[in-house]
């Protein structure tokens, strides 16, 4: 899904635990129920048909992995992460 935002390719993923903490329904992509695949059919007809909703979605998908997933903010988890291990070692 990250590689889709950053390929500026419009993502519709199914509602679930992880994926919907970072797509945003009608923001930077488009949620379907989970086995409905009727609701996945519809979705997917709205970035189809809906060219500037296609558009809006790509632009915040790669604002979003930009935002959130940048060399510093990854550097600084990364350093939170292992000074979190170094100290439970002691």
């Amino acid at each position: 899904m990250l590689e889709a935002f950053v390929f500026r390719t419009p993502v519709v993923a199914a509602n679930t635990t992880g994926l919907k903490e970072i797509v945003r329904h009608g923001e930077n992509g488009l949620l379907f129920t989970d086995g409905d695949y009727e609701d996945l059919a519809k979705q997917i007809r709205a970035v189809l048909e809906r060219p500037g909703l296609a558009d809006k979605l790509r632009g915040n998908g790669l604002e979003e992995v930009m935002r959130r997933y940048n060399a510093e903010r990854m550097v600084a988890r990364y350093r939170r992460f292992f000074r979190s291990v170094l100290r439970r070692d002691k």
